[in-house]
């Protein structure tokens, strides 16, 4: 139902370990990668009575609660904030974000991240949410987007997916995992040939 990726990453579909609940795991991630893209993997029907709530862990830390996805907010990226990295104890701040990753050269540094979602009924889930925004907000990035570019830059990256892995399709509705590799290699190159291709996405 979800799919995960960061640059220079497959794109990593999301175990069920619940009825309600999944997870995804990256081992061993450079310690250079700023931003991770969660997303609703195409033709897969999504309740609107629930919420997919996000939650990240960075190695041993806690599982911190940082947003949600919806039938109508289909993906979101998240920015690891490594500003607050300490080679002391290799952690590393997350916080939600909304800019495409510009990575530099790989690093020999790694850290453990996993991602938790959870489906909860919108009530439950909201008021969640809610108690999130009451905590002190964790630092952000001077270039942070607005709500509003937030979605659509949002809208514009599925739907950039959607138009591609829909050819794809086979008789159970699914869509192999090669081609969702494809598609992010494909991605990667249109930005750095382009940035701004996603523009001209409707």
């Amino acid at each position: 139902m979800f799919g995960s990726c960061y640059s220079g990453s497959p794109v990593v579909v999301a175990q069920q370990v619940d009825q309600f609940k999944y997870v995804i795991n990256y081992p061993s991630v450079p310690i250079n990668v700023s931003y991770i893209t969660l997303f609703l993997l195409p033709n897969i029907p999504f309740d609107p009575n629930y919420k997919a709530l996000v939650y990240f862990q960075v190695n041993e830390g806690e599982f911190n609660l940082f947003g949600s996805l919806n039938a109508e907010k289909q993906s979101a990226i998240y920015k690891i904030n490594n500003n607050n990295y300490n080679p002391a104890n290799n952690m590393g701040a997350i916080n939600e974000d909304v800019m495409l990753d510009d990575v530099a050269a790989p690093s020999c540094e790694v850290q453990n991240i996993n991602i938790g979602i959870s489906l909860e009924p919108n009530a439950q889930a909201d008021l969640l949410l809610q108690n999130r925004k009451q905590l002190p907000a964790p630092s952000t990035s001077s270039d942070a987007l607005e709500p509003v570019k937030v979605m659509e830059l949002s809208n514009k990256i599925i739907t950039n997916a959607y138009n591609y892995l829909s050819g794809f399709i086979d008789a159970q509705q699914k869509v192999p995992i090669s081609r969702f590799n494809d598609w992010w290699n494909k991605f990667k190159s249109k930005l750095e040939n382009n940035p701004k291709f996603l523009d001209n996405e409707n």
